[in-house]
């Protein structure tokens, strides 16, 4: 085919003009990280060592990072401009900004302002719909999630939806609304109370707000085969959902973000032995707070047997270190290797004295190593020692104290397995709760004056009655 050269550009909407886009960014990183090598393009870093950061590119967005210097924005300028004459493609200056370190003098800031002719802020709103804190987050911050589900709520039909209809948008519906920002963010409390009670307003109320709500929520949140209607709770959901942030921590993923807090907060030692500081940001105490939950989940597996014998969490007893009121000078750099392969009894390879039920766990260790693998932490509810959303909330609700499970030993398959309308396996639901509302139930939450059976007008009336 002869070359030929094209008269009219691709236009929003086209199917090649995605194509067209990232070929063109692909450029820009290309040309960005030349700068960066060259030494034109000055890269941050959030701590010394860590990684360096020069731009993100994220769907149709561009996020250079640079330091706070005339020549580095005149030469980003330049950069830019010979990218739109190259590509055809314009920066909408209109709908950019740019942030600043809040140490930086006003005066600077403008002096910036006017070479880039990007206006500043020192607010970056929301981005993908998460709202982008740099201080603890409050209610005020996450009002709009429950915004969202009232006008949910508001919206087709709801009017008209039965008990079942309801409870079926308020497992898939609702409580997807919330899910999308529990990935990254802590909600505070009081907004999850407020979806728990949305949720449960509208399955047992409606649109109105007027009825009984029958069952206790806690045997509502528990599973089907537990008595309940496996409805989440906001914040064992949350909990989940960052779990997986802290599973990429605790495995340390070659991901950019993983690189910058563990440089930042975690200093090479593994997230489960972090606590949060005072100059914490947002996203890391949200992490922090999912791990301190989750961190009973975790445990050592053994793969080589580097991991030092005194100072990690490789048996059920802790850390070791903490059990002795010294370490001999001859164990300290003993590893888990050393001393589970020495002769004889383990705990003979030792200069420091440990606790006796301590000596007899580790002398009846053994352990095939295997010098390829490193050792790790596991997820030991999950067969395969990876987390899980679904894996973590099981456990949390394994949890539960005792009195909000229904029961361990008797399931209640049995009543969403029958071949039955769904209304009436939520009616013999209700009945084995013994929450249908007869006058006898009614009149125990004190909102009739009489039990009496209307009928008969002898014997209260109760289910059986």
């Amino acid at each position: 085919m002869p070359p030929f050269k094209p008269s009219y550009g691709l236009r929003q909407g086209d199917p090649l003009s995605p194509y067209h886009f990232i070929l063109c960014m692909e450029k820009v990183s290309i040309a960005i990280n030349n700068a960066v090598l060259h030494g034109n393009w000055d890269p941050i870093h959030i701590t010394n060592g860590g990684p360096k950061i020069s731009h993100i590119l994220f769907a149709d967005d561009v996020l250079p990072f640079t330091k706070a210097r005339n020549s580095q924005f005149r030469f980003i300028t330049d950069l830019f401009d010979r990218f739109n004459r190259a590509s055809g493609l314009k920066i909408n200056i209109s709908k950019s900004r740019a942030f600043y370190s809040t140490w930086l003098p006003q005066e600077k800031i403008i002096n910036l302002t006017s070479i880039s002719g990007i206006r500043s802020t020192t607010s970056l709103g929301k981005y993908l719909g998460f709202p982008m804190l740099k201080v603890r987050p409050k209610r005020s911050d996450f009002n709009f999630i429950i915004d969202k589900m009232q006008t949910r709520l508001a919206s087709w039909k709801n009017r008209l939806l039965n008990r079942i209809g309801r409870l079926s948008l308020a497992t898939s519906v609702l409580s997807s609304i919330p899910s999308y920002y529990m990935q990254i963010n802590w909600l505070p409390q009081n907004i999850c109370d407020s979806i728990d009670q949305t949720t449960r307003n509208f399955i047992w109320c409606g649109s109105s707000n007027k009825g009984i709500h029958m069952v206790n929520w806690k045997k509502v949140t528990t599973p089907k085969r537990l008595g309940g209607l496996g409805i989440r709770t906001a914040r064992n959901a949350n909990t989940c959902l960052l779990g997986k942030l802290v599973w990429n921590m605790v495995q340390s993923t070659n991901k950019l973000w993983v690189n910058v807090l563990s440089s930042k907060y975690t200093s090479g030692s593994c997230i489960l032995l972090t606590n949060a500081t005072n100059n914490s940001s947002p996203s890391w105490e949200s992490i922090i707070r999912a791990k301190e939950v989750l961190k009973n989940g975790y445990s050592w597996r053994a793969r080589s047997g580097s991991s030092s014998f005194w100072f990690s969490n490789w048996c059920s007893h802790g850390y070791l270190g903490s059990l002795v009121s010294i370490i001999d000078i001859h164990d300290i750099h003993l590893t888990v290797k050393d001393v589970l392969t020495s002769t004889g009894q383990h705990t003979n390879a030792l200069y420091t004295s440990l606790p006796q039920p301590v000596a007899d766990t580790i002398n009846s260790f053994h352990i095939n190593f295997n010098n390829t693998v490193e050792d790790a932490f596991i997820w030991i509810h999950n067969k395969n020692g990876v987390y899980s959303t679904k894996s973590g909330y099981s456990w949390l609700l394994s949890l539960m104290e005792p009195a909000n499970v229904i029961t361990l030993h008797f399931s209640w398959s049995w009543i969403w397995n029958l071949q039955v309308p769904e209304k009436f396996k939520i009616f013999i639901w209700i009945a084995c709760h013994d929450a249908v509302p007869t006058l006898s139930l009614i009149h125990h939450r004190h909102i009739t004056n009489s039990e009496t059976c209307g009928r008969c007008g002898e014997g209260d009336e109760t289910f059986m009655h």
